[in-house]
């Protein structure tokens, strides 16, 4: 007997009342709706890869609600497995049972490619994977999607699974969820082209929820909110520093960012706002003042 298969199939029957019950308790602890905005993917038999952003703690279970369909999370963090389920609350234990869920440590490669290829086994048996390519959540302040790990073209290609784009994010007091087309890695005839197709598709999705929420004026706007927001999403962290969590975000090798540049220039150890506000303050300050010459150069051309 295919144990796999057999578990992929019973996971496909019960998801509907799982998912309704995450929800309910979801919505008991957070008091928040969840909403799909769009499900432009037309199914069309193959196993599907759902390529969501992470963006708060909440996103498993709307994506899972929200893509109609039962699939396998790809669980990453650092360290041991038994340490990492340990720091797991008792609904999130359940809940990532019984939807299904391979694991992973992020600083190992011998468990990378373990769990790569448990995904392609799952894909193979006709199951379907969630996974949240951007390594850990964004809470950059101008960045819809951060970059992507590019394992997840070698899925696809091995398995021969569709590849579909998910976006999540808050209107007003709402979870919502947004899933894209059909990606068509195909037309592309480079890893390097398709990963970027495949996050402007996925910031498309991003940019088009921020539309939906009401206009303000920056004036309006505390100098802290972006801050408080942050702060508020790091204390729902179930494991690990956030600095050790952001240690997992695609960085090409020696790619430097401005900032990253700046504060290598200065002598100052770079820190995201999302660690140490006080010295990305001091960075961006340090960017603001390179980037003016520039700003001023591309106002005088325009005019």
């Amino acid at each position: 007997m295919n144990f796999l298969r057999y578990s992929i199939t019973w996971r496909r029957l019960l998801h509907k009342p799982i998912i309704w019950l995450m929800s309910k308790g979801h919505h008991f602890l957070r008091k928040n709706n969840v909403k799909l905005i769009k499900h432009n993917f037309k199914r069309n038999g193959k196993p599907t890869i759902y390529v969501a952003t992470h963006v708060f703690y909440e996103d498993v279970h709307c994506v899972l609600a929200s893509i109609q369909e039962s699939a396998f999370l790809l669980l990453g963090a650092g360290g041991d497995e038994h340490e990492r389920k340990k720091s797991m609350n008792i609904l999130d234990k359940i809940g990532s049972w019984v939807i299904g869920s391979i694991h992973v440590d992020r600083s190992n490669k011998t468990s990378k490619q373990a769990a790569l290829d448990k995904m392609i086994s799952v894909l193979k048996n006709n199951g379907n994977i969630l996974i949240f390519p951007e390594g850990s959540w964004n809470m950059t302040p101008c960045l819809p999607v951060k970059k992507l790990h590019w394992g997840l073209l070698e899925i696809a290609e091995k398995a021969d699974a569709n590849i579909v784009p998910v976006a999540v994010g808050h209107v007003n007091n709402d979870f919502c969820v947004s899933v894209g087309a059909l990606f068509n890695y195909t037309q592309h005839d480079t890893k390097a082209k398709q990963i970027i197709a495949l996050r402007d598709m996925m910031a498309t999705l991003v940019w088009e929820m921020i539309e939906m929420n009401p206009q303000v004026k920056r004036e309006d706007i505390d100098d802290n909110y972006w801050l408080a927001h942050v702060e508020k999403n790091v204390k729902q962290m179930p494991w690990e520093s956030l600095e050790e969590e952001e240690s997992y975000d695609f960085k090409p090798k020696g790619e430097l960012s401005i900032g990253e540049l700046l504060a290598e220039m200065h002598g100052i150890k770079y820190k995201s706002m999302a660690v140490d506000y006080k010295t990305y303050k001091h960075i961006d300050k340090l960017v603001d003042n390179w980037n003016r010459p520039i700003k001023f150069n591309t106002k005088w051309f325009i005019s």
